[in-house]
């Protein structure tokens, strides 16, 4: 099994969620050799069972796993899925060695061939936070990480209905993301082979152009398809009206919807705070004035209470609507961790 994950070069697309992971990945789905699955939440949602489930290979376990699976919240989203589960259930079972790592191979393979692809991934978000993690269960693996002018990946997460509706931790989390995925890159001896970054306003700008790096990354043809992607109503996901843009022809009307939808000390707050990365990726900041370094201050206040009020709401719904494992947070102990690492992904 080992060396099937080893010889395997699934496409990963991550980046910090509203940086246009989602229309990448409906792009790349458009392409007829790829498949990838839409947010598999492999370490945010599918390891939350394993405190539950620790071990795959006891009898009954994988039926307990499957009976466990639709509680989770990511998990709900997924549409379309029921014969792909239906198959990685069926080739689960009959492992000798069954894992949440082999469920996980499994769930993305699956897709791929049943679509008739011969490239298989995933799209979540999240998974910026875990490449070291990933390159270890797939030393072939292709990283495309998008990365979205933080002004406008803020503005774009305030109108999430499951998002804070306060500035500072969403360009806090941007700011972590984007550090992660870059921190990653230099750790590679050969970058170029195994991590692309692409920006959003460059997909929108000049998609096809785009998209031809991108397939040349990949060692796969451009295709022109790719760019009708918004003519496929065959989606992965349900429920998510956030995701609803991407049945529309790209444009670029969205890229500086910030300087309306952001006041100028809630602008002036975002760029002190992702300062170092604006400066590194080259976005400009905006001509500043005394008086907004003046207002970011009181700002700063109000945020920071908006944030409040939206941790005592998140922490009120998961006591009304507790999910398996949700008592593991929003992100893995450093002990479960410790525990996936040491199990050699096997």
């Amino acid at each position: 099994m080992a060396d099937i994950f080893k010889n395997r070069t699934p496409i990963f697309v991550v980046g910090a969620a509203r940086s246009g992971t989602t229309l990448m990945h409906r792009m790349l789905n458009a392409h007829p050799d790829i498949a990838l699955m839409d947010e598999a939440a492999f370490f945010e949602g599918i390891l939350k069972l394993r405190p539950v489930l620790p071990d795959l290979r006891g009898p009954g376990a994988v039926d307990r796993f499957f009976e466990l699976l639709p509680k989770i919240q990511h998990v709900q989203h997924w549409s379309g899925m029921d014969d792909v589960l239906a198959e990685v259930r069926s080739r689960l079972a009959s492992e000798p060695h069954p894992s949440y790592e082999r469920f996980y191979f499994l769930l993305m393979d699956v897709l791929a061939r049943q679509n008739g692809a011969s490239r298989c991934g995933d799209k979540t978000p999240e998974n910026v936070r875990y490449l070291d993690e990933l390159r270890a269960m797939f030393p072939r693996c292709q990283i495309i990480h998008m990365i979205r002018d933080p002004r406008g990946n803020v503005a774009s997460r305030l109108k999430l209905e499951w998002a804070s509706d306060d500035i500072v931790s969403n360009a806090v989390k941007w700011k972590l993301d984007t550090r992660a995925g870059r921190r990653f890159a230099r750790s590679l001896p050969n970058a170029a082979e195994s991590y692309l970054e692409v920006r959003y306003e460059e997909l929108v700008g000049a998609p096809e152009a785009t998209l031809q790096r991108v397939c040349g990354f990949l060692g796969e043809a451009y295709r022109p398809e790719m760019l009708s992607f918004y003519r496929s109503k065959a989606v992965l996901f349900k429920n998510e009206p956030w995701k609803d843009t991407t049945f529309a022809p790209v444009t670029t009307d969205y890229i500086e919807t910030w300087r309306s939808s952001l006041s100028r000390s809630q602008i002036s707050l975002i760029e002190q705070i992702v300062a170092p990365e604006m400066l590194e990726l080259g976005y400009s900041r905006s001509p500043s004035r005394p008086a907004d370094l003046l207002a970011a201050i009181p700002q700063l206040a109000r945020e920071l209470a908006t944030w409040t009020r939206h941790k005592r709401r998140e922490r009120q719904r998961r006591r009304d609507q507790p999910e398996v494992g949700f008592f593991v947070g929003n992100s893995l102990t450093a002990k479960m961790l410790q525990q996936f690492r040491g199990r050699g992904h096997t």
